[in-house]
């Protein structure tokens, strides 16, 4: 059809101008996560949105690992060492000590390469959606 312009949709990247008050997630890892979260006070969590994930070197955005939790009721509680746990073991959190098991129980793979840490830092995000 002559003369007529085609619809066109102008998407905004996802990458905005939020401030984000860490020291370890970058606006890049924001919009990387995000896109990671629509798939759509207690010391246990049961939920099916949860997942964990490594960055990587923080340079390589190939070497960032996600595992899906699959299985809700031990997606994230507090260790009684004081500690988080993620998956009943997957991933454990302790004294800046990170474990994570070789065989998953209650997330969909391991995220780390190695068994057993020490953290220069961690964080822990719960992600609220505001609807307008």
């Amino acid at each position: 059809m002559n003369g007529v312009e085609p619809k066109t949709c102008t998407l905004f990247p996802r990458l905005g101008h939020i401030p984000i008050d860490s020291n370890i997630i970058k606006p890049i890892h924001a919009a990387i996560l995000s896109n990671w979260i629509y798939r759509k006070d207690t010391k246990s969590f049961k939920t099916g949105d949860s997942f964990i994930f490594t960055l990587g070197d923080g340079e390589n955005f190939h070497k960032i690992k996600l595992s899906r939790v699959s299985i809700p009721v031990a997606a994230i509680y507090e260790h009684q060492s004081g500690g988080l746990n993620f998956g009943g073991g997957d991933l454990n959190v302790n004294d800046r000590i990170v474990s994570c098991q070789k065989s998953m129980q209650s997330y969909e793979h391991r995220i780390l390469d190695i068994d057993n840490y020490l953290a220069d830092e961690f964080e822990v995000f719960s992600i609220t959606t505001n609807f307008i």
